[in-house]
């Protein structure tokens, strides 16, 4: 038997949520803003469940139950800053050139390099012992 969900609870399922401790004065930081509360809720830790996308109202929750609706007196953020995406630059194909002359010089450079080691041979080996 299907039960017929409410558009309020379907939306608060996709909810995202944090914790936080209400002030005594019933204030709830929350993305650089204030939002109030019921003093009477004062040093209570809480969940706090929002959209990140509409800031404008925060739900208040305890013990899995729906406290209240917060709202900031003044919305200075509609909404969550998006974290900035590391975009690799594209290198100019002369920049590659160069780096890949770099890389060639560095490995013949090591080449020479071991080329100088002397290992003994296995008849001066023989000697010493």
């Amino acid at each position: 038997m299907h039960r017929p969900v409410t558009l309020e609870l379907l939306n608060e399922a996709f909810l995202q949520w944090d914790t936080r401790t209400i002030s005594t004065q019933g204030k709830i930081e929350f993305a650089g803003q204030d939002y109030f509360v019921d003093p009477s809720l004062a040093n209570q830790k809480v969940i706090i469940r929002y959209d990140p996308y509409d800031l404008s109202r925060i739900i208040v929750w305890r013990d899995g139950h729906k406290l209240t609706t917060a709202t900031p007196e003044t919305l200075l953020f509609r909404s969550l800053p998006r974290k900035k995406k590391v975009v690799e630059k594209k290198r100019s194909k002369l920049a590659q050139d160069y780096l890949d002359s770099i890389e060639r010089a560095h490995q013949e450079r090591l080449e020479r390099e071991m080329n100088m080691i002397q290992m003994p041979e296995e008849d001066e080996e023989n000697a010493h012992e």
